[in-house]
């Protein structure tokens, strides 16, 4: 059942088709017992039934976030300093 998924980060499983109650029963368990959260991986429609993909993911560790939200910042001034530059140049 675990799959390596790159797009995801910290994916731990992905469940294609649950086979019974007591898959989506175990889901819910694990993420009472760990931090974990059950993300939606894809969804579609099928003969008129929704079909969700889910996986279940670990949350960024907290140095995690603050070089996320470094990088984003970076990148805003950078955008930003060529926003200027093209107005007036």
């Amino acid at each position: 059942m675990p799959k390596d998924n790159k797009g995801h980060a910290g994916v731990i499983a992905k469940i294609e088709k649950p086979e019974a109650l007591h898959e989506i029963d175990r889901i819910i368990e694990k993420t009472k017992l760990q931090p974990l959260t059950v993300v939606p991986l894809k969804m579609y429609f099928k003969d008129g039934r929704a079909k969700v993909e889910i996986g279940l993911a670990r949350g960024r560790k907290q140095q995690d976030r603050r070089e996320a939200l470094k990088e984003r910042d970076a990148n805003r001034e950078i955008a930003r300093t060529i926003r200027n530059a093209e107005k007036f140049a």
